[in-house]
């Protein structure tokens, strides 16, 4: 038996998988568990608490001599999937761009250093009336 396949459009027979069929990737436990974290309330109140404490400025531009305060996210220091229980953590909890929220995921900026960057306070800038 013959039937039309709904990922090419071509005809193959019934028991036969088309290669044009996407792989489901399997997303593992502490994946999901991470994922529906970031759902809750708990960790949307947290996130601006965190914006809020850092000016939404992402603190490696500021420690660099940069304000950035688009695509502001806020990053675990230590992972959901190492430190679960560190999820709503002041200490644990950065700012941080875009770009390095990535570097931060990827490892190229080290620990160590967000871990003193997200200790350090950073006083009110000064508004400018124009």
């Amino acid at each position: 038996m013959y039937k039309s396949c709904k990922y090419c459009g071509r005809i193959h027979k019934a028991e036969s998988v088309c290669h044009a069929k996407p792989i489901r990737k399997r997303i593992r436990k502490e994946d999901d568990r991470a994922r529906r974290f970031r759902d809750t309330y708990a960790w949307q109140k947290k996130r601006a608490e965190i914006q809020g404490r850092d000016h939404y400025l992402c603190k490696v531009c500021l420690s660099e001599g940069r304000i950035t305060y688009e695509a502001l996210e806020v990053h675990h220091i230590d992972p959901l999937s190492e430190r679960f229980n560190l999820r709503l953590t002041n200490e644990n909890l950065i700012s941080l761009c875009e770009a390095h929220h990535k570097d931060a995921e990827n490892g190229t900026i080290s620990r160590a250093l967000l871990i003193d960057l997200a200790k350090q306070d950073i006083p009110p800038l000064p508004h400018s009336r124009r």
